[in-house]
């Protein structure tokens, strides 16, 4: 009878051990979410499309969220939450790649400089329950104002299999 105490108390001990590695490397992993744009982002026109790609490899991706800030407005783009299917699994989304069509006038974004910014968050258990945060930001030029193509040399006439020159200029106002 004694044996199998000592080897039920075995098991116990080696499944809690076990169960607290696995938990522990799951939900409280300390390496925060990867964002990376993909293309470059230095310039916006009249109609521009973001995208980025955020990975995970722990407890997988709880939240991502973009915003253009200019001045001290603040504009949110869009934002995204994966749902924890149970409290001691992460969410299972380890890679996700979002895209966003920035139309600066309708968002109420002037010329100038703007700041990009991505924010992403981890389903880790660390930091009070908030998970491990990861932001990325970059100031961007905000252009939407085409450049004006002045034509400087007169008409002229151009035969068919000819050459023909025109000279003009071109405005950036």
């Amino acid at each position: 009878m004694r044996r199998f105490f000592i080897l039920l108390l075995t098991m116990v001990v080696v499944a809690t051990v076990g169960g607290a590695v696995y938990l522990g490397h799951t939900l409280l992993e300390a390496t925060p979410p990867l964002i990376s744009p993909v293309g470059e982002v230095e310039a916006m026109g009249s109609g521009y499309t973001l995208a980025f790609e955020v990975k995970d490899q722990g407890s997988g991706i709880r939240r991502i969220t973009a915003a253009l800030i200019q001045g001290n407005r603040m504009v949110p783009l869009a934002a995204k939450e994966f749902p924890r299917p149970a409290w001691w699994l992460g969410t299972g989304v380890h890679s996700y790649r979002m895209e966003w069509r920035v139309e600066p006038k309708k968002l109420g974004i002037v010329d100038g400089s703007c700041t990009v910014r991505v924010e992403a968050e981890d389903a880790s258990y660390l930091h009070l329950l908030r998970g491990n945060r990861a932001r990325w930001e970059r100031v961007v030029q905000v252009d939407t104002v085409p450049p004006v193509i002045d034509v400087l040399s007169p008409t002229t006439y151009i035969r068919q299999g000819g050459a023909g020159l025109v000279a003009f200029k071109v405005n950036e106002p």
